[in-house]
């Protein structure tokens, strides 16, 4: 600088400096009294020189601008003699941008001479700028300009997504809104991806105005803003996406905890490889779910043919339903053999030979000890029908004794004596014949009361007549007897029954109106016999107290030898028996038995349809 206080210049450069059309040089006094303006300025301005010249800078600036150029004019100083910035030129009815660089010339004393303003338009940078400003506030994504490690652009989504004000934003630092746990990752990932090491979103935590985390996937990358470097920043609030990862994860987790505590082997089929399986497989089929993993579920079969049995039994079934469930043998790992109920179902809308993928979960239980319990179970009940038919004919010769006895002993014994005593009647004298009357008359009580009991210990009806007309000699007894009103009805058909089945049949009937007469409390009761197409049905109905026939499916008290013994005497026999009964609604019970049946194949059948209900 000279002793005027005017700096010396390289007069080469300065004339290169003037002559460049795209500079803009203006020089003016501390009080904005412009003193000197290069063309490339007269023609930015659209004025001459001459106009220009002694016109206050500040009048073609807008009026809401003019304090940020006075306030940067007066931050100069000897030992900050330039500022650069940016502001609006007003010309005309236009507007036009001019970013420049201010450097003050001083006196010895300190004081500011005037001021040099070097510039250049940036009205085509600041359309630019804007038109990005308004397609980056359009979008669904956050982007923001970091510029010295503070906020110099935020569309409105980035400026609003913590929950702060733009102005909030622009004073805080970006690391202050970063989870303290997530700062160093951000910092390193930051960096390697401005470096080009990085090339792929990375996630991390903000902490929002109201201290919530919300999660963030972001890019950056380097740019030059406001003719500086600068970070340019996109991203994307992906808070739901993780809140509903960490749920699935929590699903999946609590999953694997069911499947695991499963007692059941529960294995992930596709296309009948092992795609995964619990720890269940291994109690029950010896092999571990490593070993299992990978493996063609042939793995746990037998033989090929069982195997190929059971792919085509789930096939065919998995076509028309979603689940399907069978009883199977299979084989565990140390070569026994188990019985397993699998249970299979399809994943997603297709299956069958002409799916691609199949895919497939399938539940193993273990039923082996269950299977040879129910082989006990029903060797038990046949032995139980066994002597319950035993019992039956036992107690059916025994009352054909008891009636024979009665028949050709006592009563016979009685006859005889009936005749001696009318044979001594009529030779004794008249004192003694009133008492030998009485006699008499006690003896044919007494016959008629044998003849009674042989009839009921073995109606001789019943093989003389049939069992609609033994049935119906039964109700007129209990009439007599107890009073009861009760109705009998007789389709009248012909029946031609085993002798067997006959007793069966009238000793249930008898054993239900004993049960009726001692337990229901009812009035009335109706009994009917009718021929069907397939064997012959009676029904034994009252208007009783009624009762919960579930609980009566065991032997009780329920008279002789209850409902449970009559029922199993009908099944001995082939036949069926069903209750229909409410409390407070009476008691229907109907017996069926065929005209003909062999009862030990009577139990095979049974036994195999009671096996067969439990393949499904």
């Amino acid at each position: 600088m000279d002793e005027a206080g005017v700096p010396e210049i390289n007069e080469t450069l300065y004339r290169t400096v003037l002559a460049d059309p795209t500079i803009l040089i203006i020089r003016f006094l501390p009080d904005f009294t412009i003193i000197f303006a290069n063309t490339a300025c007269c023609r930015f301005l659209n004025c001459m020189e001459k106009e220009l010249v002694g016109m206050n800078l500040l009048d073609i600036i807008p009026p809401e601008n003019r304090h940020m150029v006075t306030d940067h004019v007066s931050y100069l100083s000897p030992q900050n003699p330039a500022v650069t910035y940016e502001h609006p030129v007003i010309l005309g009815h236009d507007i036009r941008w001019l970013r420049r660089t201010d450097r003050a010339i001083f006196d010895k004393e300190g004081n500011i001479v005037e001021i040099h303003a070097v510039g250049k338009c940036i009205t085509a940078h600041k359309q630019a700028e804007e038109l990005y400003r308004t397609l980056a506030n359009s979008q669904y994504t956050g982007v923001y300009v970091i510029k010295k490690k503070r906020f110099r652009f935020l569309n409105s989504y980035a400026s609003t997504h913590a929950n702060y004000s733009e102005t909030e934003m622009m004073n805080i630092g970006p690391m202050e809104l970063v989870h303290p746990d997530d700062r160093d990752r951000v910092r390193s990932n930051a960096v390697k991806m401005l470096k080009g090491e990085l090339s792929t979103p990375y996630e991390y935590r903000i902490i929002s105005k109201e201290g919530k985390v919300r999660w963030i996937l972001e890019t950056v990358s380097p740019i030059f803003y406001e003719g500086e470097k600068a970070i340019l920043g996109n991203f994307m609030d992906i808070t739901e996406r993780k809140e509903a990862q960490e749920k699935l994860e929590r699903m999946e987790d609590m999953e694997a905890s069911i499947l695991d505590a499963s007692p059941n082997a529960v294995l992930g089929l596709r296309n009948h490889i092992i795609l995964f399986a619990n720890r269940a497989a291994e109690n029950i089929f010896g092999w571990s779910p490593d070993e299992l993993i990978g493996k063609n579920i042939r793995i746990l079969y037998r033989t090929d043919e069982e195997y190929e049995e059971i792919a085509r039994k789930f096939i065919l079934a998995l076509t028309k339903k979603k689940i399907h469930s069978e009883e199977f043998p299979y084989r565990h790992k140390d070569g026994r053999d188990i019985i397993c109920r699998v249970r299979i179902a399809r994943i997603g809308t297709k299956a069958g030979r002409d799916s691609k993928e199949q895919d497939m979960v399938a539940g193993f239980e273990d039923i082996t000890e269950q299977k040879k319990i129910e082989e006990k179970l029903i060797e038990l009940n046949r032995q139980l029908r066994f002597f319950e038919s035993e019992l039956s004919n036992a107690e059916e010769r025994e009352r054909k004794r008891i009636a024979m006895e009665l028949h050709d002993s006592i009563g016979q014994a009685l006859a005889m004596s009936k005749i001696k005593l009318q044979m001594l009647l009529e030779s004794v004298n008249s004192g003694l014949a009133d008492p030998m009357k009485e006699v008499r008359e006690l003896i044919d009580k007494s016959i008629l009361g044998t003849r009674s009991l042989m009839l009921e210990v073995r109606p001789s009806i019943l093989h003389e007549s049939g069992l609609g007309a033994a049935i119906a000699w039964l109700t007129e007894q209990v009439r007599m007897q107890h009073g009861m009103t009760i109705h009998f009805q007789d389709d009248g058909k012909h029946r031609h029954l085993e002798e067997d089945i006959q007793i069966t049949l009238y000793q249930a009937t008898r054993e239900l109106i004993m049960n009726v007469i001692k337990h229901s409390r009812a009035d009335r009761i109706a009994v009917s016999i009718l021929n069907e197409e397939d064997g012959v049905r009676i029904n034994v109905e009252d208007n009783g107290i009624g009762f919960d026939p579930s609980k009566m499916d065991r032997p009780g008290n329920q008279g002789g030898f209850g409902l449970f013994s009559i029922r199993e005497r009908i099944h001995t026999r082939g036949g069926d028996l069903s209750i229909k009964s409410d409390p407070g609604r009476g008691t229907c019970v109907s017996m069926k038995i065929p005209f003909s049946t062999t009862p030990g194949k009577q139990h095979a059948k049974r036994a195999r349809a009671h096996t067969g209900k439990r393949q499904k």
